[in-house]
């Protein structure tokens, strides 16, 4: 039995979300496919268009042969925090062959070897340029490409730029972040990269090709465009057995933004206000900022903006204010880690022939399985009963906004069924 791994959101599901599932089988082999998700909220700091059953039930039809949820204090992290949380917990579930990851093709395997490895081992001068450069006021973005290029010593012009490339697009940048958690933990899990098709991560437009889920994000959420067109538009962007649901999520009012969220953020940074530096990484002066701008909050979009700096990103501060209204503090992040942000593995859904799989995962896995939670729940330890409760929290909180906005009402994670196909 060969199974791979994909470490995903599907934000929404689409045709390229399709596509990389069945070069994955095909390149690897794979017997059972199972995918990581984040859960109602998404690693660039924003709640999930759709719930996690919803997408679960999309990536079920799409291919997929089990869903877990990556915890929350994973997918809200740093790109470092969310790809060792989807390694390990890959690596802990014992039946692991590779992991899948979509990427530019811009480099060698060899290249990317190696720049990922700098990056996981960061050798001295690595670190004191790193430092020097944020230091100089840079975001930590441009301060990274500068100290790794410093101390890679690129053969060739085309190789620097290369290396450039390859750590400024999000794709390669988390496929790098997997890569340094298999050598930082010492897996054996193979990896599997897969080149992407059609439009780049950050391309907000639909394109004649294979669009990104934040083109199409925006496309559902442009209230502008008629029904029938945007049903039109995203025939083919999005597979025909799942567009459907997709279209009648949008007619219910179902879709979640950020905005959705702007009262209960202001109310929860103005309750914390003496203690928004216990969230986020320390001594950033993102906490005074604010803490001093928060009279002039509007929205929750518009505020990212008015407390932004030049070296913070705004999916960097966009995670912060998602942590204050999680209520997940820097020592729950710390306690995460001692996890390696993967203290169990909890089933969102699978194929009813994902059976021996199921079977194979309960024997060989090194951490606890949540099938159903409230009884598997029952022997966690303190520690990880307090993670546990950190997902639970959020996805009520999310279906709170949820149901203010469209009248739709989920049943809460302990009741909640499996989704089964």
């Amino acid at each position: 039995m060969r199974t791979t791994g994909i470490i995903a959101e599907y934000n929404p599901f689409h045709s390229g979300h399709q596509y990389h599932i069945e070069e994955t089988r095909r390149k690897t082999g794979a017997d059972f496919l199972i995918t990581a998700i984040s859960g109602d909220f998404v690693q660039r700091g924003a709640p999930a268009i759709l719930d996690k059953y919803e997408r679960t039930r999309m990536a079920l039809e799409g291919g997929a042969d089990l869903v877990l949820e990556l915890p929350v204090t994973a997918a809200v992290s740093s790109a470092e925090g969310f790809a060792s949380g989807g390694v390990c917990l890959f690596e802990k579930l014992g039946v692991t062959d590779a992991i899948s990851f979509g990427c530019e093709d811009v480099c060698s395997d060899s290249l990317f070897t190696r720049t990922a490895r700098i990056l996981a081992e960061e050798p001295g001068e690595y670190k004191q340029k790193l430092a020097s450069c944020l230091k100089q006021g840079m975001s930590f973005p441009k301060a990274r490409e500068t100290a790794l290029l410093s101390c890679m010593e690129p053969e060739n012009g085309q190789e620097s730029e290369q290396v450039s490339r390859l750590i400024s697009s999000p794709n390669n940048i988390l496929g790098l972040e997997y890569q340094k958690a298999i050598l930082k933990y010492g897996s054996r899990i193979e990896v599997c990269r897969i080149c992407r098709r059609g439009s780049g991560y950050n391309s907000a437009e639909l394109s004649s090709s294979l669009s990104s889920a934040t083109a199409i994000r925006n496309h559902l959420l442009n209230r502008e465009i008629p029904p029938r067109k945007q049903a039109a538009d995203l025939n083919g962007q999005v597979p025909s057995r799942i567009l459907p649901n997709l279209l009648a999520a949008g007619r219910e009012n179902r879709f979640l933004r950020e905005n959705d969220f702007s009262d209960l953020l202001f109310y929860v940074i103005q309750e914390k206000k003496d203690m928004l530096d216990c969230f986020g990484s320390p001594n950033s002066g993102l906490a005074w900022r604010t803490a001093n701008h928060l009279e002039n909050f509007e929205s929750w979009e518009q505020f990212i903006l008015l407390v932004k700096s030049k070296n913070q990103t705004y999916t960097g501060i966009s995670r912060y204010f998602t942590q204050i209204l999680l209520n997940i503090r820097r020592e729950d992040l710390l306690l995460a880690q001692r996890y390696q942000y993967s203290p169990y593995a909890r089933i969102l859904g699978f194929r009813r022939s994902a059976a021996p799989l199921l079977k194979e995962i309960r024997a060989k896995s090194r951490i606890p399985v949540l099938m159903q939670l409230a009884g598997d729940s029952a022997g966690l330890d303190a520690d990880c009963r307090r993670l546990l409760q950190l997902d639970v929290s959020a996805a009520a909180l999310y279906n709170r906004i949820l149901f203010s906005k469209s009248g739709c009402r989920l049943k809460s994670d302990y009741r909640h069924p499996l989704i089964l196909l």
